[in-house]
């Protein structure tokens, strides 16, 4: 029912145009008219009407108009007057008019043939399948013919038809295009004696390539698909043929049976090879992976040790010889029990006992470097202050090299005086003063994980 209706709405529409437009005159362009510009506006209303299959559509109309657009062009190339020149592309714009008349109604008659028409050009059918293409497309110009001649009903009941040879000039692409190779290397192992020597293989192939052919008919615009069959099937076609001509080279009766038995050992030593490799690199991974948690359990552990070690410096100062700190894997004795006499350098012996402590703990964790720093409150000179500072520092370094004897491992990377510049306090009180007056002994394990 749908389908009469559809025809009927057709039939009117043809109708209604031709009683209405059958003898529309051409409109003429007016005498001023650039005759260059309106050859380029007539040029983009073709190429318009053949992206909508103007040409297959309304072919009586859309030739006409392109041979009066040639004329034109032609006129213009030989320097004839403007007059003749808008006089050829009025003809051919008026045939263009009636072609997207004509093709509208194409459109709405025949959506399904031309959806399969692009669907076969989109299929490479016009270079693949050439002849099938073209056969279908004059079938579909003689259908728009008719109609352009007002014969509508029974073109319109071909519509049927012209979309099967549409689809089957695109399927048959499709196969030529994804099978191709395949079923011509079955050829020719068919060729070699592929009944004969690969019974059995050549059977599977064909079962195979069966199966391909509906699966191209089913999924024409699957294209992942489509390519990954046509890598499969060539793959096939070409185990065919070794095994045609292996099998034939056996000299046996049972050639085939001898040459996939061997290609299944071949296969399952393959197989095995694989599982070993992937066992021996699943057992790599393990191993570095106990590796890596065996070292990680290793420098948890020196890392415990080490904050131990950093416990036991800290209980070994009282709170008025030293403070203690850590900064990373540094561990800064900030030396305020140091009694230097005003303006000296001179380390009095009651001060032994502190940096022999200094002393003790740079030689238990060596190998360590050491820097050395001294400071001074704000009084005096800045100047007198930055070169006491240095040789308070130099002071315990020769003190500290003195008595941590040859065989000791440290390196003195740092000895410095940097005066009043960083206090530490206020230098406007005894306290802060006091305070600003220190030496900072910094020790650098080198062999400590951290």
């Amino acid at each position: 029912m749908g389908l009469n209706l559809k025809l009927g709405s057709v039939v009117v529409a043809l109708s209604a145009y031709f009683q209405g437009c059958q003898h529309t005159p051409v409109d003429s362009y007016p005498a001023d008219a650039n005759a260059s510009a309106e050859i380029s506006k007539v040029d983009a209303q073709r190429n318009a009407l053949l992206a909508e299959h103007a040409d297959v559509l309304s072919p009586k109309h859309f030739k006409a108009g392109s041979e009066d657009l040639v004329k034109a062009t032609q006129l213009r190339s030989e320097n004839k007057p403007d007059e003749k020149i808008l006089k050829e592309l009025a003809k051919a714009r008026g045939e263009f008019d009636r072609a997207a008349d004509f093709t509208k109604i194409g459109q709405e008659a025949l959506p399904g043939v031309l959806q399969a028409r692009e669907d076969a050009i989109k299929a490479n059918a016009p270079s693949v399948v050439g002849t099938d293409f073209r056969k279908a497309d004059e079938a579909l110009r003689s259908v728009s013919a008719d109609i352009e001649g007002n014969d509508k009903t029974a073109a319109l009941k071909q519509r049927g038809k012209l979309e099967n040879e549409f689809r089957a000039a695109e399927f048959t692409a499709l196969k030529r295009t994804y099978l191709g190779q395949a079923l011509t290397t079955k050829e020719l192992a068919e060729k070699e004696g592929a009944a004969s020597y690969a019974r059995s293989t050549l059977g599977a192939f064909n079962d195979k390539a069966r199966a391909s052919s509906d699966y191209i008919s089913n999924h024409r615009q699957d294209i992942a698909g489509l390519d990954h069959l046509r890598s499969v099937m060539t793959g096939d076609a070409d185990h065919l043929l070794k095994v045609t001509r292996e099998s034939k080279a056996t000299g046996s009766k049972n050639g085939e049976a001898i040459v996939l038995q061997r290609e299944a050992e071949e296969q399952r030593i393959a197989a095995t090879q694989s599982a070993l490799d992937q066992t021996r690199t699943e057992l790599q991974a393990t191993a570095a992976a106990l590796a890596a948690t065996r070292n990680e359990a290793s420098n948890l552990e020196a890392q415990k040790a080490f904050q131990d070690r950093i416990k036991g410096v800290k209980s070994g100062f009282t709170a008025k010889e030293a403070d203690v700190m850590q900064q990373g894997n540094n561990i800064i004795l900030r030396l305020k029990g140091l009694d230097f006499a005003s303006g000296s350098a001179n380390i009095k012996t009651h001060d032994y006992a502190l940096l022999n402590k200094v002393r003790d703990v740079i030689a238990g964790f060596s190998p360590v470097s050491v820097s050395i720093i001294g400071h001074t409150d704000g009084k005096g000179k800045a100047s007198l202050n930055k070169k006491l500072s240095l040789e308070r520092a130099e002071a315990v370094k020769t003190y500290l090299q003195a008595n941590l004897g040859q065989a000791s491992n440290v390196t003195f990377a740092q000895i410095s005086g940097m005066g009043d510049e960083q206090p530490l306090g206020s230098n406007k009180t005894a306290k802060g003063r006091a305070k600003n007056r220190r030496v900072d002994v910094t020790i650098t394990p080198t062999g400590v994980a951290h």
